[in-house]
């Protein structure tokens, strides 16, 4: 294993002080996969700019197991049960078939790597505003993939001990998962209101943790030349955190 440890390392506002990156897997592979694309419900931008936000999983049963059990809107539920079950049903403002909530195909797997943070805060803007978030440790799991003759990177993550301190009292709070209902969202420990209240600190949130139940679109590529030339150079910056980040809230 091939692990790098950065001591108070900082990389375009995405701070940590220490980070572990076991070797990549460098092959490529035939794997069944499914993509679904929804409506984009993040908070952080007006929904006539969100468009769509697409998951990827292997096991489609698994995900709606999970995914049912987050998502309260009947009506969306029944329609993912319609587009898996074949029929064309867009969760969006268009027709276009490639929108199609499930599809599925053989992608092609490039690479995987994963990398894990300790003591990870960076900004999380929303609004006017920018609010800090900090992680005890983040674990992430990246794909670079080939899916119906695009090139992605896609994500999923662990994040153990997550909190929000706000912009306007300094207060740390619990990370609420109230944007798009992709996260298991685990919460031993909540701020308490109230004039007596003690406030927390960061490492009182330690016992909480949000896991993303699939694999997040975590950047593009418009040719395969450029996809492989970041697998060759690959390292975690602020844009690709925050973007997974973002969709939680």
């Amino acid at each position: 294993m091939n692990t790098r440890w950065r001591q108070r390392a900082a990389c375009r506002g995405l701070y940590y002080t220490a980070i572990e990156m076991p070797m990549i897997r460098q092959e490529s592979v035939q794997v069944p996969l499914y993509k679904i694309e929804l409506y984009d419900a993040s908070h952080w931008r007006p929904a006539f700019v969100s468009g769509t936000i697409n998951i990827f999983c292997e096991d489609i049963e698994d995900f709606q197991m999970r995914w049912f059990n987050l998502e309260p809107g009947e009506e969306r539920k029944e329609m993912f049960l319609r587009s898996k079950d074949g029929e064309i049903v867009i969760d969006y403002y268009t027709d276009a078939p490639e929108h199609n909530i499930v599809q599925h195909d053989l992608a092609t797997l490039y690479a995987e790597r994963t990398v894990i943070l300790h003591n990870v805060s960076f900004g999380e803007s929303e609004f006017s505003y920018e609010n800090t978030v900090y992680v005890r440790r983040l674990e992430l799991w990246f794909r670079w993939i080939a899916f119906k003759g695009k090139y992605w990177r896609i994500a999923a993550f662990t994040a153990d001990g997550p909190c929000v301190k706000s912009f306007f009292t300094d207060d740390y709070y619990e990370l609420d998962c109230d944007g798009n209902p992709f996260f298991e969202n685990t919460l031993r420990f909540m701020a308490k209101g109230g004039r007596d209240r003690v406030k927390p600190r960061p490492e009182d949130f330690a016992p909480n943790r949000v896991v993303s139940i699939g694999f997040l679109e975590a950047g593009t590529f418009r040719k395969k030349a450029l996809m492989e030339k970041e697998i060759r150079r690959f390292h975690v910056t602020e844009e690709i955190v925050d973007r997974l980040f973002r969709n939680t809230i």
